[in-house]
């Protein structure tokens, strides 16, 4: 459900609380008697006010969370994370990956990295192995063992240990919503591009109505559960289903164009849950980054 290799030691990471339903404006009756299905779904699960098909679902508040509780949570799922990925999207995540291949050209800087996937699409279909950077060692662990002849890096996405210019291709699949900062990161891999490289973006997102309130009922009550079966830490799949709801969709584009990328093709994918951004760092060097922290 999400890439952790963009979790930022000095930056911190929103920790999720859920709060209970509260509306002082409204003079519906919120705390009536429950519909069968708030009683299904208990205190956290949606109620639906009398005459109305509206749904009120519970606020969330992000707190500061330690780097290292960040660094551990997604060490823990190192064992879970790629099979039950698979497993909750049925395998759509694979083929979205693969989609994106029309995309890559070498040398390609893969963000967020994981246990690499990428890499292993790059030398499924006979391109140069590129380079992996992620912040979770136990994944880095993971990927080497599996392809040893890749170049992998352990750093700070907001703070790429690279030259400018050395890219052609840098992607970031399944991990910008983990990143603190994404106008940063932006920066950077605006600074590391070639001139007419590509900044390629793969992302779950909420969709619109009215697929939005039965796609937020699944991340936010069925998918902990279902990761829980299959032995993940629950906790750490609902703060992976709150980051799609937190993830600021609709500012992406602006975000991109603001710092110098050009041509950003937007398309959504599966009715709308997933986001795909393409983004062209135009070839006239003469195009300068504004960016102020």
């Amino acid at each position: 459900m999400g890439e952790p290799g963009c979790i930022l030691p000095h930056h911190g990471f929103p920790k999720i609380r859920l709060l209970r339903r509260t509306d002082p404006h409204s003079t519906s009756t919120l705390h009536g008697p429950p519909t069968r299905v708030a009683l299904f779904l208990g205190s956290w699960g949606p109620r639906f006010l009398p005459g109305s098909a509206e749904a009120v679902f519970k606020p969330v508040r992000l707190e500061a969370m330690h780097p290292s509780e960040i660094q551990r949570m997604f060490d823990r799922l190192v064992d879970h994370y790629e099979r039950l990925n698979h497993r909750l999207s049925l395998r759509i995540d694979h083929y979205w990956r693969r989609q994106t291949l029309r995309y890559l050209k070498p040398p390609v800087l893969d963000l967020c990295c994981g246990t690499g996937e990428v890499a292993a699409l790059l030398h499924r279909f006979g391109l140069p192995g590129g380079v992996g950077l992620d912040f979770s060692e136990a994944m880095l662990r993971r990927a080497r063992a599996r392809w040893p002849n890749a170049q992998w890096v352990r750093a700070d996405a907001l703070a790429l240990p690279f030259a400018n210019g050395q890219f052609q291709t840098a992607t970031c699949f399944f991990g910008l919503r983990n990143i603190a900062q994404p106008r940063r990161l932006f920066a950077e891999v605006y600074r590391v591009l070639r001139p007419g490289g590509r900044w390629v973006i793969l992302d779950m997102i909420l969709p619109e109505a009215p697929v939005r309130w039965p796609y937020s009922l699944y991340l936010r009550h069925l998918l902990p559960r279902l990761a829980a079966l299959w032995g993940a830490p629950r906790a750490d799949y609902e703060y992976l289903a709150e980051s799609i709801h937190r993830l600021p969709v609709t500012e992406i584009r602006g975000l991109l164009q603001a710092t110098g990328f050009a041509l950003v093709d937007t398309r959504l994918l599966l009715g709308g849950t997933a986001g795909l951004w393409i983004a062209h760092k135009p070839p006239d060097t003469s195009v300068r980054v504004s960016f102020t922290p």
